[in-house]
C-alpha cells in the first residue's frame, strides 16, 4: 500500500492563521492535491490555480492558463506524483488559486504515515478557521470582510450581508465534517 502524506496547508499572510492538515497517500497526482486544496478550504473550483516550482516552473493544469507568462514550462497536475516533490517530512510547496484574490499556500509534509486498513483518503485530520468565501478580494478584502460582520453599524455590513445571504459571520468556525464531505464530494471520479 502507499504510503500517505501528513500535510499542513496554510494560507499564507492569513491572520489569525488559516490552515488545515490532511492525509494524502503519495502516489496521487497534483490534480489530487488541487482537488484536495478545494476541499478543505471549502471552496468551489472556480477559477485556476498553480504549483509554482521555480520562477520558470510550475505544475498546473492542462492547457496551461492564459495568465501564464509564456516564457515558462509547465508540468501537466495530472502526469505528476505528489511524490516526485513531496515525499519526506519538510518538504513544501506554494500553491496558488485565483490569480484575482491571489490565494498563496504554503504545502508542507509534517510526517509520512503507513495507510491504515479500511481508512478512506484523501481526509481532513485538523484545522483552524474558516476559510474565505471565494471573489472576497483577497487577504485584504478578506479582513475588510470580517470587521464587516463584527459591527452591524460598518458601511460595508449590509452589503457583505446581502452577497453572503448570512447575518453572522464566524472568522473562528472550523466544520471538519462538511471539510470532509466537500473533500470525498471532489475526489469523487
Amino acid at each position: 500500500m502507499p504510503k500517505i502524506l501528513k500535510l499542513k496547508i496554510t494560507l499564507i499572510d492569513s491572520n489569525p492563521q488559516i490552515w488545515r492538515e490532511v492525509l494524502v497517500p503519495i502516489d496521487k497526482n497534483f490534480e489530487d492535491l488541487h482537488y484536495t486544496i478545494q476541499g478543505a478550504m471549502n471552496w468551489k473550483n472556480y477559477h485556476i490555480h498553480e504549483f509554482p516550482l521555480t520562477e520558470s516552473k510550475y505544475i498546473g493544469g492542462e492547457p496551461p492558463s492564459p495568465y501564464s507568462r509564456k516564457d515558462r514550462s509547465y508540468l501537466k497536475e495530472r502526469n505528476t506524483k505528489i511524490e516526485k516533490f513531496l515525499n519526506q517530512k519538510g518538504d513544501s510547496i506554494k500553491y496558488i488559486y485565483d490569480f484575482g484574490d491571489y490565494w498563496r499556500h504554503e504545502i508542507e509534509v509534517i510526517e509520512v504515515l503507513e495507510q491504515e486498513e479500511n481508512k478512506e483518503y484523501p481526509v481532513c485530520i485538523d484545522g483552524k478557521n474558516a476559510s474565505p468565501p471565494e471573489d472576497v478580494g483577497g487577504i485584504n478584502g478578506y479582513k475588510r470582510m470580517v470587521d464587516a460582520f463584527s459591527d452591524v453599524d460598518h458601511p460595508d455590513y449590509d452589503e457583505y450581508k446581502e452577497w453572503l445571504g448570512i447575518e453572522v459571520y464566524d472568522a473562528e468556525s472550523f466544520d471538519i465534517d462538511s471539510i470532509n464531505k466537500k473533500i470525498k464530494e471532489l475526489s469523487s471520479p
